[in-house]
């Protein structure tokens, strides 16, 4: 099922909600639900990686700032420090004005937070 820009941005966000463990997905409309659903089941079987490929796929501009913010934190909270830090120097290549606030997210992701 082919989903407007919106549709997928609704969609999207839903998951990132699903796997920050956060069950308001239920609230948002039009949201495809067998998408979620299938995120569902990779995150039941902890299968984090599938899941974050899911999100990407609902992504309408990968190089959104936006987007990509919600796609790092979705992988911090899957315990992917890593790949959550790769993606904020992904930001921060392509967009140098928001160094200072990269580096220190950066930061407190190396630091777990605190």
């Amino acid at each position: 099922v082919s989903q407007s820009r919106y549709g997928k941005a609704r969609t999207a966000y839903a998951i990132s909600l699903e796997m920050a463990g956060d069950r308001s997905s239920v609230e948002i409309p039009n949201v495809d639900s067998s998408v979620l659903d299938r995120v569902r089941g990779f995150l039941v079987k902890k299968e984090y990686a599938k899941a974050v490929g899911v999100y990407q796929e609902m992504l309408s501009d990968p190089d959104d700032v936006n987007f990509l913010l919600q796609e790092a934190r979705v992988k911090y909270s899957a315990g992917d420090v890593a790949g959550s830090i790769e993606i904020l120097k992904r930001i921060e290549n392509k967009h140098p004005e928001f160094r200072v606030q990269i580096e220190k997210a950066i930061e407190d992701a190396r630091s777990g937070g605190k």
